[in-house]
């Protein structure tokens, strides 16, 4: 009986220490969303959704999805009066804040 249970933590030990293991570095994180809102939205939507100024939608109502919002941040809209944020933002700092706007601005 000792034997096995030897054989069986020698055996384990060898998995855990020479297995072959994933080793998963974190890929460099875009800006959070809240960052990205903070720097680029805030002057025309507020720190809460609801500012409007210029026009601007109260994020906090909005029905868009995510996904509807993010050629809408990229693209911009309202005739021009939001700009497009295409060049100043990177694919996932834009997705990032149509997921701030999701889940941290919508009610």
């Amino acid at each position: 009986m000792k034997k096995w249970i030897s054989a069986g933590i020698v055996s384990l030990s060898l998995f855990a220490c020479g297995g072959k293991t994933e080793n998963k570095t974190e890929e460099k994180q875009p800006s959070g969303g809240k960052s990205v809102y903070e720097a680029q939205c805030v002057r025309c939507h507020g720190s809460n959704g609801k500012l409007g100024l210029s026009g601007a939608k109260d994020l906090s109502v909005t029905s868009l999805t995510p996904s509807e919002m993010i050629p809408v941040i990229t693209n911009g809209s309202n005739g021009g009066m939001m700009p497009a944020f295409k060049e100043g933002l990177s694919e996932a700092e834009i997705q990032a804040v149509a997921d701030y706007i999701e889940t941290t601005l919508k009610n």
